[in-house]
């Protein structure tokens, strides 16, 4: 191992070990049981150190290449893709684990009954009934309810439809469409339940789910880690075989 390198080890785990208690205090803070704590903790103790032994690797591999950082890390890559891949996998996970916690422990739901122009809260959105519109199709009608998502300081956040479709041949078996919005913190769902009286009144139910997008994130990023780690790598011959090799030959 390198000077450099059993300097940057302990300054890494000390960082991660940081970064971990520091994170923990803060879901402690806001969180509702013990249980959120422990997985969330140990999801950015496990960042941590992989961000650590990138940047390890990183730093030692421009020392004494000069590589800038892209560089550097593509060399990481083709030198040692099982190792620094499996890294890549193993944060795939964590994002694909605080996705579960986030919706395990803080998710929302409400069902409501709203006339055109009513509202409903839930977590940090008003959610507005806007009016029930209808789409002719060719073997279905599209029945769409237009929900306006407010935020706290009662900016417009989103518009979303969720719809109901009836099939002509199957009326009494009608499907559903979910009006989503999606954002790094959280994502809205809103279902469409029914309506009465062609639309006077709508029920909805609404859900709030923490952290759903770093779910699909968490996955791309564990097929990107799989990938590098099982793509072919080139393998350095050993140059103290070379002279036992040329050898054998000359005696054939």
């Amino acid at each position: 191992m390198a000077p450099h390198e059993r300097v940057c080890f302990p300054q890494a785990i000390h960082l991660a070990v940081d970064c971990g208690c520091g994170f923990a205090l803060l879901v402690f803070v806001i969180a509702r049981s013990l249980y959120p704590i422990i997985g969330l903790s140990i999801c950015a103790f496990v960042t941590a150190t992989i961000v650590q032994e990138y940047a390890r690797g990183v730093n030692a591999r421009r020392k004494t290449s000069g590589d800038n950082v892209f560089t550097a890390m593509g060399h990481l890559w083709s030198r040692n893709g099982r190792r620094y891949g499996g890294y890549i996998v193993h944060l795939g996970i964590v994002l694909i684990g605080v996705a579960v916690i986030g919706n395990e422990f803080y998710q929302q739901t409400t069902n409501v009954t709203l006339a055109p122009g009513e509202t409903a809260q839930i977590g940090g959105y008003t959610l507005e009934f806007a009016g029930l519109e209808s789409d002719r199709q060719s073997n279905a009608t599209e029945f769409g309810a237009r929900v306006i998502a407010y935020d706290r300081n009662d900016n417009v956040v989103a518009t979303v439809i969720p719809k109901r479709n009836v099939y002509d041949k199957t009326p009494d078996m009608p499907t559903s469409e979910v009006g989503l919005h999606m954002s790094p913190i959280e994502d809205v769902y809103v279902v469409l339940n029914g309506w009465e009286e062609g639309g006077k009144t709508a029920t909805f139910t609404i859900f709030i789910n923490p952290l759903t997008t770093w779910l699909w994130v968490g996955g791309l990023v564990l097929v990107l880690g799989t990938l590098i780690a099982a793509w072919p790598h080139s393998t350095r011959r050993s140059t103290a075989n070379v002279p036992s090799v040329a050898y054998a030959a000359g005696d054939d």
